[in-house]
């Protein structure tokens, strides 16, 4: 029988004081998610974004970002990292 693990990837609009208290909000958020009957564990990895203290959240404002260096290809990137075939996604028609 084949086990299928799910990843869950979740970002979140926090106004905290710190990066710390974010980060540490952020890993009792997703704790409680494992918990609540979903048959997940928490993986006990959470980053943080810290925007400008003046930016207001609103339309076209990032609130996350991931850099990463690679050597690979664009199209094996994002086979690798983010278009791997196994995602839960819904399609848009463009």
């Amino acid at each position: 029988m084949r086990r299928i693990s799910v990843s869950r990837r979740q970002a979140l609009v926090q106004r905290q004081v710190s990066i710390e208290e974010s980060v540490e909000f952020a890993e009792k958020e997703a704790v409680d998610y494992a918990e609540s009957g979903y048959e997940m564990t928490y993986l006990e990895f959470a980053q943080g974004f810290a925007r400008d203290e003046d930016v207001e959240p609103g339309h076209g404002v990032e609130v996350f970002s991931l850099i990463r260096d690679s050597e690979l290809p664009r199209d094996e990137y994002l086979d690798k990292f983010f278009a791997t075939g196994e995602e839960h996604l819904r399609h848009i028609e463009s």
